[in-house]
């Protein structure tokens, strides 16, 4: 046990591992500071404005960049890297996406802007005509206007975060979520009432991260660009394919719908179909929630190892069979995890549901809370190796397969939810739970045949590879370049 504990120390992934599922925590509990903190200064109407102005630019950050940007930016840094090692050539690399990026971005800040009182207006018409009654329409317009230049503090984090990982700057990179709550709970704190000030608490804490992002890129030799139009004019011609290789993967993925999002609008959908559930919604929303936070070491896990397995696959001087065979201890690994928090969830959230009743937070649908926690979490093996299998396929730099892997599952979901409730009489969201799992179970499915076909396509190349080095390692005398030599 002793011996075991030692490796895992030793394991150079351990404290990465480690440091980021520890501050993503503390943004988790941050969160819900944020969460108290704006019940008890804000009133119910300020609070629901608040929230509401949030939403489109909350939909630009999760459609356009969360995860997309990321896994579509890092695997083309790390080749670039793998080639050269040169940070100049990954720094103008960046440079140019971080350009194309911020102007797609830009565009739609400045179109919500312009449109905003549209905007709210026609998709939440019963709070506009509430912030109207209540004398508050220009700060609802403001706080949602100042809020849409968080997609952009977002999107220059994204990029800096991919330089920070290829270093292996996890600590700074866990940060952002930490100083984004940070900038909310000190504007709550600061004001009292005053929703349009912690509007610009959120969009300042974002913008805070994002400096401190460029500050250490800096010094681990990040280079900024050059104002000039013939550098970028050079750089785009130097890095023509690498460019429109980035923006040929990114677009798809924005189509790509985790499951957990899948499931959120089927359950919004499907639950007021089911007249005998009460607060469905909000027990799928906590059940979830709870998993999902256990969950929390798993996806730390495929932050640290993302840039590692790039680098690996990318890199001309390691044998390709070294990373076949980190891929798959990066499977068994997360398959181990994956089932040590499928059974600390089960265990664990009764406990949760017992707090909220100790805290004051009285759960009249504890029981259906703690049934979704632990039915869900079933799925929460699927999801640990699905978090290597998505990198893999990103690090190959498939460019359709993402999309057809979230469709699939997407149309099994959604089959699975509906002949459990029209076949079987589930209750809805017991039907989407269920749905949940099938979903995560068919995408590792479809995803194992491709990392088997891949491999097993390799395999003679592989074999081959072996022997040619194991012959030029015990016979030097044969190799090209020991010929003349040999004469």
């Amino acid at each position: 046990m002793k011996k075991t504990l030692n490796n895992i120390l030793k394991n150079p992934l351990t404290w990465p591992v480690l440091i980021v599922t520890f501050f993503t925590f503390f943004s988790r509990f941050l969160g819900f500071v944020r969460q108290y903190l704006v019940i008890r200064n804000l009133n119910e109407l300020q609070s629901d404005l608040l929230i509401n102005a949030n939403k489109i630019p909350e939909i630009i950050s999760v459609v356009l960049l969360m995860g997309t940007i990321y896994s579509s930016v890092l695997p083309v840094a790390a080749r670039i890297e793998s080639k050269d090692r040169d940070e100049k050539n990954i720094s103008a690399y960046l440079n140019l996406i971080t350009i194309g990026l911020v102007g797609l971005i830009t565009v739609f800040i400045i179109l919500g802007i312009i449109f905003t009182p549209f905007l709210l207006q026609y998709f939440s018409p019963g709070l506009w005509e509430k912030a109207t009654n209540a004398n508050l329409i220009s700060d609802y317009i403001l706080a949602s206007r100042i809020l849409f230049l968080f997609p952009l503090a977002f999107a220059m984090q994204a990029i800096w975060g991919v330089f920070l990982t290829l270093k292996k700057r996890f600590l700074v990179y866990s940060l952002a979520g930490v100083i984004t709550n940070l900038g909310t709970v000190a504007a709550l704190l600061i004001t009292q009432g005053d929703f349009v000030k912690v509007a610009f608490g959120i969009v300042w804490g974002g913008f805070l991260a994002s400096i401190l992002f460029l500050y250490y890129s800096l010094l681990d030799g990040f280079k900024l660009p050059k104002l000039s139009f013939n550098w970028y004019t050079k750089q785009f011609n130097f890095f023509k394919k690498e460019f429109w290789r980035t923006w040929k993967l990114f677009l798809p993925r924005i189509l790509v719908i985790d499951g957990f999002y899948a499931a959120s609008i089927l359950i919004s959908v499907v639950i007021s179909a089911d007249q005998s559930t009460n607060g469905g919604i909000t027990a799928f929303d906590i059940g979830t929630s709870i998993q999902g936070a256990f969950f929390i070491i798993v996806t730390s896990l495929g932050t640290v190892l993302f840039p590692d397995l790039s680098k690996t696959f990318h890199d001309k001087n390691i044998n390709r069979v070294d990373f076949w065979k980190k891929t798959s201890n990066y499977i068994k690994i997360s398959a181990v995890l994956g089932l040590a928090v499928t059974v600390i969830t089960m265990i664990g959230s009764p406990l949760i549901v017992l707090l909220f009743k100790f805290l004051g937070q009285q759960q009249n649908n504890g029981n259906q809370i703690i049934l979704i926690a632990q039915v869900t979490s079933i799925s929460l093996v699927f999801r640990a190796v699905r978090e290597v299998l998505v990198r893999y396929i990103y690090i190959r730099e498939r460019v359709w397969q993402p999309l057809i892997l979230s469709t699939a599952s997407g149309i099994v979901l959604i089959i699975t939810t509906l002949i459990l409730i029209n076949q079987f009489n589930f209750e809805a969201v017991l039907a989407v739970s269920v749905g949940f799992i099938s979903y995560n179970f068919f995408w590792v499915l479809l995803a194992w045949i491709i990392y088997k076909r891949d491999y097993y396509t390799e395999k003679p190349w592989l074999v081959n590879r072996q022997l040619v080095l194991f012959e030029e390692q015990t016979n030097p005398i044969t190799t090209f370049e020991n010929i003349g030599n040999a004469k």
